[in-house]
């Protein structure tokens, strides 16, 4: 006979559910990521996969969290299995939350999920864990809108009429309502030792979302354009767009410069064109020269360009960049430790202001240099980092920093297409002005309710340029 399960251990398990729910109901996404190791994959909303929990957070938590109401766990709806050396268990629970329909009226929103957890107090563990998530057993549209509250509160959707959507913006279509179907699925265990060293009391659980079909993680995430691991041989050139190109000859960005360091290495998107590498060294150099910390870079391109498996729906030609707002002091560390670093929101959890705290005078002196820079094309921000720098005296410089969905811990540039690349297809001209008019009002108000429809085929994705095809197999 199997033995039951120490109490104490069912009950650790137990706190590890109701941490999450809190963090739900109160719509922190930052206190629910030490729940969560920074590797994951996950099926995604608005694209086919979602890797590492930056990007799960981006697509997922921040799309469902703050537009639904009172997320709970049901009573007595809980069983946990621990393993004999109670070094693993499993835990699972039914929940129960409230969603809405187009016209206001709430409904029932169920769902269920598993989670495989570890202890990281023992010798050799580590920070392991999986979790399952399954979708709710009725699956409902949920309303994207803007406002909602921090906590249970819903705010209704406005029935007024809005502005036609910006169209000029990263080359994708515009976020639209969606069902939640959140089903994931690990790509390894979580490296983050020093993540570990702070949850090593006790019985440390944390968890990774993995997927609940049977199927292999890595093939789910590997894609042919991630799968090159160097650059193409031979002249650099850019071709397509942004959201549908690719890049040959491409160059790598240092892992450290004047100024900036690149994080996350190992995922091997740090090549571009020659003008991003020299942009974000020029603007290294400019950012130490006005006294700033220096900055992290993101992610730039794989190395020849083409779809990413996660994170972005464009960075596919090497002319985009992500520069991180932290511009606190940093400790120098080796890339292969800079894999998971502080990187804060820049915006209150209500989304009604930009934190003080966080956002200020050094932030805005970074945007203002990248901004200087003639080869720019558009700058992509939060909506409310826009609207506080719309009420700064000086508007000359913000024509091009642009609103966006996410982007409220990084900033996203774009830089035009290059002289030597005839094959580049840049976007329409940003619009004239500072963008501090109606253009702006539309991010930031509430979204209309979205007729309880089923959501329609997605379009196929556009084919990459011819020439890309030969990019992808070329030495």
């Amino acid at each position: 006979m199997p033995q039951a399960p120490v109490a104490e251990d069912l009950e650790r398990i137990r706190a590890w559910f109701e941490r999450l729910a809190e963090h739900v109901r109160a719509v922190d996404f930052a206190a629910a990521r030490p729940l969560f190791a920074a590797d994951m994959i996950a099926f995604g909303t608005f694209s086919d996969f979602v890797s590492e929990r930056d990007a799960v957070e981006q697509a997922q938590w921040r799309n469902v969290w703050p537009f639904i109401a009172g997320f709970r766990w049901r009573e007595g709806a809980f069983r946990g299995i621990v393993s004999p050396d109670r070094l693993a268990a499993t835990g699972m629970a039914v929940w129960d939350s409230t969603g809405f329909h187009q016209d206001g009226r709430s409904y029932d929103r169920p769902g269920r999920a598993t989670v495989a957890l570890a202890r990281a107090d023992r010798r050799g563990l580590g920070c392991p864990a999986h979790a399952f998530l399954a979708v709710p057993r009725r699956a409902r549209t949920i309303l994207r809108q803007a406002g909602m509250s921090k906590g249970i509160n819903v705010v209704r959707p406005s029935r007024r009429p809005l502005a036609r959507p910006p169209q000029d913006e990263e080359g994708l279509r515009m976020p639209s309502t969606k069902s939640l179907f959140l089903r994931s699925a690990v790509r390894r265990v979580s490296k983050d030792a020093r993540s570990c060293r702070k949850r090593v009391s006790k019985l440390s659980l944390t968890a990774v979302i993995v997927a609940a079909a049977l199927i292999s993680p890595c093939a789910a995430a590997e894609s042919p354009w991630r799968a090159v691991r160097a650059p193409s041989v031979g002249n650099m050139q850019v071709i397509g767009g942004p959201a549908n190109g690719c890049i040959a000859g491409a160059a790598a960005l240092p892992a450290d410069g004047p100024g900036f360091s690149a994080i996350r290495i190992s995922r091997n998107r740090f090549y571009g064109h020659r003008d991003t590498i020299d942009y974000v060294e020029r603007l290294g150099r400019a950012a130490q020269a006005a006294g700033l910390a220096p900055f992290y870079v993101g992610d730039m391109a794989q190395p020849r360009g083409g779809p990413m498996p996660s994170g972005h729906g464009s960075h596919m030609n090497g002319m985009d960049v992500d520069i991180w707002f932290n511009l606190d002091p940093k400790p120098a560390l080796p890339p292969a430790a800079r894999e998971e670093v502080d990187l804060p929101s820049m915006v209150l959890a209500d989304k009604s202001a930009v934190d003080p705290k966080r956002f200020g005078a050094p932030q805005v002196t970074l945007l203002r240099l990248a901004a200087g820079d003639a080869r720019v094309d558009r700058i992509f921000v939060n909506p409310v980092i826009k609207r506080a720098l719309c009420e700064l005296p000086d508007h000359a410089w913000l024509h091009k920093i642009r609103p966006w969905y996410g982007h409220d811990e990084h900033f996203h540039v774009r830089l035009s297409c290059p002289a030597d690349s005839p094959a580049c297809a840049g976007q329409p001209p940003v619009p004239a002005g500072d963008g501090c008019d109606a253009s702006l009002d539309w991010w930031l108000q509430p979204r209309p309710p979205t007729p309880a429809v089923p959501a329609a085929p997605k379009p196929p994705k556009p084919k990459l340029p011819a020439a890309c095809e030969a990019v992808l197999a070329g030495r």
